[in-house]
């Protein structure tokens, strides 16, 4: 993975662009933990298979993936170049003007998004010999469109992503109550709000949240498992075990080895 420069101006919305190249291969599926953001992909090649619904599925050319609530399965079977723009977990929602419900984990192609119509015209004739920095450039023309259309990021979602990547480090559940009251809100604002930018509850999102910051500790530290699971806020082994199976498809023994 390569990151690419990302302009302050999209910064507001966009967390990175970055591009992925990769051999095709006979072995078995790449598992992607879901990490609350949404994505626009790119696929300068042929675009890989999809595990979905019990069938193996081609993805579109160019989509936007939305919140996944499990592993996300791929197989590279043909030589794959992409290009993603990967946002905060609450900037899709606004910069697509659309609810967060709707961006669940499907690839949903521009078409079904009528706001985007005209910036897609940039990538109507995407061809196999297009390069990555050719794609860029289109690219950032269509997301500099877009968001001259786009809502502001809400301060109240952005502050409680802050504060629930904060608490889940220290308890094993979220509790809500509390952090509606940290934000000067009720309760039911606070989940309608969240739902409607983020496309998750914000006890959902602690629990990706919580996952992605073990999988961290688990490559980048040589903390045994039993120490990851009580530094990422896990009620215990057996609870870090079935959130890991959850979110990554693999145990947290299994995700180390193969990291």
């Amino acid at each position: 993975m390569r990151f690419l420069f990302t302009p302050s101006d999209l910064s507001p919305w966009v967390q990175s662009i970055w591009t992925w190249e990769a051999a095709a291969s006979a072995q078995p599926e790449v598992l992607i933990t879901p990490d609350a953001c949404c994505e626009w992909v790119i696929h300068l090649d042929a675009p890989p298979l999809e595990w979905r619904d019990g069938i193996w599925c081609r993805q579109p050319r160019v989509f936007l993936y939305g919140q996944s609530r499990h592993a996300l399965a791929l197989h590279t079977d043909q030589a794959m170049r992409m290009l993603s723009v990967r946002f905060h977990p609450h900037t899709a929602a606004a910069f697509f003007g659309v609810p967060g419900s709707e961006l669940q984990a499907l690839p949903i192609t521009f078409a079904d998004l009528s706001k985007t119509t005209s910036a897609m015209k940039w990538f109507n004739d995407i061809g196999d010999t297009d390069g990555v920095e050719s794609i860029y450039s289109r690219l950032l023309v269509a997301l500099r469109t877009l968001a001259k259309r786009a809502a502001p990021p809400n301060p109240l979602t952005a502050n409680a992503l802050q504060l629930i990547d904060a608490q889940t480090r220290a308890a094993p559940s979220l509790r809500v109550a509390i952090l509606a009251k940290q934000l000067h809100t009720s309760v039911r604002q606070l989940e309608r709000v969240f739902s409607r930018d983020v496309g998750l509850s914000p006890k959902f999102y602690s629990r990706i949240s919580r996952v992605n910051y073990a999988q961290n500790l688990l490559t980048s530290s040589a903390q045994c498992l039993a120490e990851v699971a009580h530094s990422a806020g896990f009620a215990d082994q057996s609870h870090f075990n079935r959130e890991m199976l959850n979110f990554s498809g693999r145990t947290p023994a299994e995700f180390r080895s193969q990291a």
